[in-house]
């Protein structure tokens, strides 16, 4: 539980910023 939920927290994390880049 704690690996799957990493990567998809990782993912989430990389969606967004690729989604709203910081300047």
């Amino acid at each position: 539980m704690g690996t799957a939920q990493a990567a998809h927290h990782a993912f989430i994390l990389y969606a967004n910023v690729g989604t709203h880049p910081r300047h």
